[in-house]
């Protein structure tokens, strides 16, 4: 997985709320792969809950953010200062995505819509390995 060869510190927030309509009893669960939580648990965490989102981009650690830029998160991350890793999924995320890219330059493409799979756009989906390795690398380069 992308992530864990990039070998760096990470919070990953995996919400079931955000994977189905939980008010009609529709929840899927996300599936890592065997062993993935135990293989990063020096390096990572998986929350799969929510989160404070601005208090977490709030602290010094914080390198980067692999969002799907949805407004709120863009605001938050540029308010905090860092930079984005940006996976647009749908809605107004493809044009925030391209704000955040190519106007202000504060983040790196990961995927655009254009490169997923029809059926996926919409629904969540596994990056391409090396790109997400590549994309967490570059992010403290951002920063400076």
């Amino acid at each position: 997985m992308g992530l864990e060869q990039s070998e760096k510190k990470f919070i990953w927030v995996l919400r079931d709320a955000d994977k189905g309509d939980i008010f009609a009893g529709e929840v899927k669960k996300e599936k890592l792969p065997d062993g993935f939580e135990e293989r990063v648990k020096e390096v990572g965490i998986v929350v799969r809950d929510w989160a404070p989102q601005v208090e977490i981009l709030g602290h010094p650690s914080i390198g980067g953010f692999m969002s799907q830029c949805g407004w709120n998160s863009c605001l938050e991350s540029i308010t905090m200062g860092v930079p984005i890793a940006a996976w647009p999924m749908h809605s107004d995320q493809p044009k925030n995505a391209f704000l955040v890219t190519n106007i202000l330059k504060v983040a790196a493409a990961t995927a655009s819509l254009q490169q997923l799979p029809k059926g996926q756009r919409t629904e969540g989906t596994w990056l391409d390995e090396k790109n997400v390795a590549t994309k967490v690398n570059i992010l403290p380069i951002l920063v400076s």
